[in-house]
C-alpha cells in the first residue's frame, strides 16, 4: 500500500492542517494511507484527524526513508 507524509509544524486546527486532511480524505479513495507528523498542539485536532490518518510526533525518520520521493 503506498503511503502520504505531511510534515506539518503543529497538529492544530488551522489552514495548512484541515488542507493535508482533505487530501487524506481524498487518497484514501484510491487506496493511499496518510500520515500527518507534527508537534502537538490541540488535542481535539488530533483525535478528529485519527478517524482519517495515522498521527505522528517528530520526524518519521524511517518513513521518510522508505518515501518515493
Amino acid at each position: 500500500m503506498k503511503q502520504a507524509l505531511h510534515l506539518l509544524n503543529t497538529l492544530r486546527f488551522g489552514g495548512a492542517e484541515h488542507v493535508a486532511l482533505n487530501y487524506a480524505r481524498l487518497m484514501s479513495g484510491w487506496g493511499i494511507s496518510t500520515t500527518l507528523s507534527g508537534r502537538r498542539d490541540q488535542p481535539d485536532f488530533e483525535q478528529a484527524a485519527g478517524t482519517y490518518v495515522s498521527i505522528r510526533h517528530g520526524f518519521p525518520v524511517a518513513a521518510a526513508r522508505r518515501a518515493d520521493l
